[in-house]
């Protein structure tokens, strides 16, 4: 994350905070961004058009004031382009301040309730925070499954577990 992104994050942060609209500027933005195609963002970030015309399309939206004065900044301080990064520091402090954990989990097949609820409280004990997890399913793994948080993996699959095995024969048998 930038400099910028953070300090844009932190002051629309500061500001929803005041109103008690944090979460309801979270949702705007990442609706925001889900709904703009490759035209959509060409059209913010061209540089012949007028600020005039980008706000008009910003007026015309149904989000609460405070979240069409921030597009509309980004758009005056030509960093429209970082609305991506600035919403990933942004969700960043809001689950930060809820003490929240968004971990990612990679796994081979979709994870039980049961099996979803056990890796919840085992990481939120770990953690000491609540756990909100992402599961991703790949058919890339043998078996198993990954844990994605902060950018450190613990990785327990079957694929990790046979690359091991393979590294310690390697060095018996150099030995």
């Amino acid at each position: 994350m930038t400099d910028s992104a953070i300090a844009y994050a932190n002051a629309v942060f500061s500001l929803a905070l005041e109103k008690n609209q944090e979460e309801l500027v979270l949702e705007e933005l990442k609706n925001f961004l889900l709904s703009i195609d490759e035209s959509s963002e060409k059209f913010f970030l061209h540089p012949k058009l007028s600020i005039q015309e980008k706000h008009s399309v910003i007026d015309s939206l149904n989000f609460n004031p405070l979240t069409k004065n921030f597009l509309k900044v980004l758009l005056d301080n030509e960093r429209f382009d970082e609305l991506k990064v600035i919403l990933a520091a942004y969700e960043f402090i809001l689950n930060e301040r809820n003490n929240l954990a968004m971990v990612k989990i990679i796994t081979k097949t979709k994870l039980s309730k049961e099996n979803q609820t056990k890796l919840i409280k085992i990481l939120e004990k770990r953690l000491n925070r609540k756990v909100k997890i992402e599961t991703v399913v790949t058919d890339d793994l043998i078996s198993g499954f990954k844990v994605v948080y902060q950018g450190e993996v613990i990785d327990l699959t079957g694929d990790s577990f046979i690359s091991e095995i393979k590294t310690s024969l390697s060095r018996r048998h150099l030995s």
